[in-house]
């Protein structure tokens, strides 16, 4: 074992004890040492790594910890900088952790950012099977979203065909992981001032949280509040008083 592996396998074993303890700024601190090694992008243990430190940043916003920028450009860098992996698991953790990153540039707005490791990320999926295909379509509605957001709506739609096509072809009609699909493609919709194909989206979306039973969970006023705002704006006031008055209950902790 070379004293780069050595460096870097210790580093790891520190990182992932943190982790573990749920002590996450510990864990970024030790995963930080082994991404400064010289020549850590080499290093077939990189995926475990990023993997760890995504889970870290996961783990600090559960904790109300806002990860530094700093911190998720250099997973970000780590995680593009890798060569192209070698194995089934080491793809599964790349895409891991370049979702975690693209979620955390998207809520701060860093839209090209987001775009830019979603789409590396979506090269992994294209190119591969895995029983973790539907997790990870769900997370890469991301890059829909941020193309959107950037006004690249040729781009957004390709990107949308091309995403629902593999959800088609992944999940059940009716599987919950849809909603989350149909809310993104709703929101992506009225962007592109589609309205009408945003209203089928948005009850498509809450149409599946009813099958499922989970009418009241505390996620879908964030298709509730959006949906009342467009019926609205399409002049449906009453529908839309009836959407804005249901998410209001369920925000308050109201049932029916």
């Amino acid at each position: 074992m070379t004293d780069l592996e050595s460096d870097f396998s210790y580093f790891l074993y520190e990182a992932g004890l943190y982790e573990k303890n749920s002590q996450y700024e510990n864990a970024l601190l030790s995963g930080k040492q082994a991404l400064q090694l010289p020549g850590a992008n080499e290093s077939a243990e990189m995926p475990q790594l990023l993997d760890c430190l995504a889970m870290c940043v996961e783990g600090l916003r559960v904790q109300g910890i806002e990860p530094e920028l700093a911190d998720i450009e250099l997973l970000a860098h780590a995680a593009m900088a890798f060569s192209q992996p070698a194995t089934k698991e080491q793809r599964i953790k790349l895409m891991g952790a370049l979702g975690t990153c693209a979620r955390r540039y998207y809520d701060l707005e860093l839209y090209e950012k987001a775009e830019e490791l979603e789409r590396r990320g979506l090269q992994y999926i294209e190119n591969m099977e895995f029983d973790y295909k539907a997790t990870f379509l769900v997370d890469h509605a991301i890059l829909v979203a941020s193309l959107c957001y950037q006004e690249k709506f040729d781009e957004a739609l390709v990107a949308a065909d091309a995403w629902m096509k593999m959800a088609v072809e992944e999940l059940a009609e009716n599987d919950i992981y849809f909603a989350q699909i149909h809310q993104t493609m709703a929101n992506a919709f009225w962007s592109m001032k589609d309205f009408d194909k945003a209203v089928i989206h948005y009850k498509q979306a809450l149409w599946l949280h009813e099958n499922e039973g989970c009418e009241y969970c505390s996620d879908v006023p964030s298709i509730l509040n959006p949906y009342s705002k467009l019926l609205f704006l399409l002049g449906r006031d009453e529908e839309a008083e009836a959407i804005k008055t249901r998410a209001e209950k369920i925000e308050a902790g109201e049932q029916g």
